[in-house]
This record gives structure tokens, C-alpha cells and sequence, in this order.
């Protein structure tokens, strides 16, 4: 697994992480035939929030994102994309693992969504999150806040 920082976004970063998004989405949309360049930046670019999205850099570059909104009774995991090449190494679980952390922390569950047929689904489930309902193109999952050992 690549070593990572993180740092705060700008607004100006705000089209980089678009093209994350839709490199990281395309082939999932694909293969629903639900990809549409345009509306996946514009759904970016409608919830973007910069105080609470963070870069995730390896060797100072650029290797995904990830959003996490601090809400009443826990968390919501809005985004979190890898950049190609950089799935499959462990980074992926790693920063979730620190998201998950904070939120264990706090004693607090995370919520998610994905794309139905997403391989994120799975990934998510592997990491003891459970799924609540889908609505027809999206899963939503939650994950209980661990109980912390003293």
C-alpha cells in the first residue's frame, strides 16, 4: 500500500477532482449505460464542499479524494475516488480506515452510497458496511461506529 497525506481543497481545485470523479465512475456508469460526462461533473460541482473534501496525495501527487460531511447522529462518506492505477493497492482501504477511525472516535456511524453494480459496493461491505435500501440506481449502506476498548 502507497504511503499517503491528505491536504484541503480550494474551490479552485474544484475540475481537477470533476476529472477524478468521471476517470473513477466511467467504467461503473458504463457498464449500466448510465455514463454521461457532462451530469457526472455537474452532480460534483452541486455538492462540492470544499471545508470538508480532502485531497489524498501519494509522492506528492494527486491520487483521489474524498468527502466526509459531519451530520447530526454521525457521518456522511459523500465521495471517495482513486484516480486509475491507484485502485487495488490498499490506499483505497487505508484512508477509509482513517475516516473510519475519526468516526469510531466520535462513537459515531458513517453513511455511503454507491451505484448499483458498482465495485465500490463491495468494497464497502468488506469494510462492515451493511446495506439499508436501494432506490433503483443507488445502494445506501451505513456502518455502526466500532465500540472503542479502554
Amino acid at each position: 500500500m502507497p504511503a499517503f497525506a491528505t491536504q484541503a481543497v480550494s474551490p479552485a481545485d474544484l475540475e481537477d477532482l470533476c476529472e477524478i470523479r468521471v476517470l473513477a465512475m466511467r467504467p461503473s456508469l458504463e457498464r449500466i449505460g448510465r455514463f454521461d460526462d457532462t451530469r457526472a461533473r455537474q452532480r460534483l460541482r452541486d455538492q462540492f464542499r470544499p471545508a470538508d473534501t480532502q485531497l489524498i496525495l501519494v509522492n506528492g501527487q494527486r491520487a483521489g479524494f474524498f468527502c466526509v460531511i459531519r451530520e447530526e447522529g454521525g457521518f456522511y462518506l459523500q465521495n471517495l475516488y482513486l484516480v486509475p492505477g491507484m485502485s487495488g493497492q490498499g490506499l483505497g482501504a487505508a484512508v477509509l480506515r482513517q475516516i473510519l477511525d475519526q468516526a469510531d472516535a466520535s462513537g459515531l456511524p458513517v453513511r455511503l452510497e454507491v451505484l448499483i453494480e458498482s465495485d465500490a459496493a463491495r468494497f464497502y461491505e468488506r469494510h462492515g458496511f451493511v446495506q439499508l435500501r436501494q432506490d433503483g440506481v443507488d445502494l445506501f449502506y451505513q456502518r455502526a461506529a466500532a465500540v472503542l476498548q479502554s
